[in-house]
């Protein structure tokens, strides 16, 4: 749908009800802002996007007579909205890829006849806690380091042959 502006030359502010030809559809058309000013001639003007609403307005006799004209159509609004969105998951992919090629995970290695995980990068505990959450782990489970390195090896059946501690 349009943006559409519509001007009111000779006031600086007017409200006008407007209807279609047979009264189902009723509202309101608030100008403003215009200037009567020698130095600066400005319409009031008043921003639609409802394209119902911009049809009622240009079949009206306000409109007919050119005493309510057509200021500016700017970019469709949904065009805008959906440029606006592209941009943030463009945004957020992104982030995303910046956070996993941070991770500190390193890459694991799993022993098939054993089930266990080893992750050789991993030498601090904030590693160990990464990883853990990055499996799913419950954040408040994770209280100590006891604790951390007990859930994950005996939960996760995970080992750091290079864990250095805290």
């Amino acid at each position: 749908m349009a943006i559409k502006v519509y001007g009111v030359d000779g006031k600086t502010a007017v409200c006008w009800p407007i209807s279609n030809p047979t009264g189902d559809v009723r509202f309101t058309l608030t100008f403003r802002n215009g200037c009567l000013d020698d130095m600066r001639k400005r319409p009031a003007t008043c921003t639609v996007t409802d394209p119902v609403e911009q049809v009622i307005i240009e079949n009206h006799k306000l409109f007919k007579r050119g005493v309510i004209r057509l200021v500016s159509i700017g970019a469709t609004s949904d065009t805008a909205r959906t440029a606006e969105i592209n941009a943030e998951v463009k945004k957020a992919a992104a982030r995303k890829s910046k956070q996993s090629d941070r991770t500190v995970t390193g890459t694991a290695l799993t022993d098939q006849a054993t089930g266990l995980t080893t992750y050789p990068e991993v030498k601090t505990l904030g590693d160990v806690t990464n990883v853990l959450l990055s499996l799913g782990a419950n954040m408040a489970a994770l209280r100590d380091e006891d604790e951390i390195l007990r859930i994950a090896t005996e939960d996760y059946k995970l080992t750091f042959p290079n864990y250095e501690g805290q």
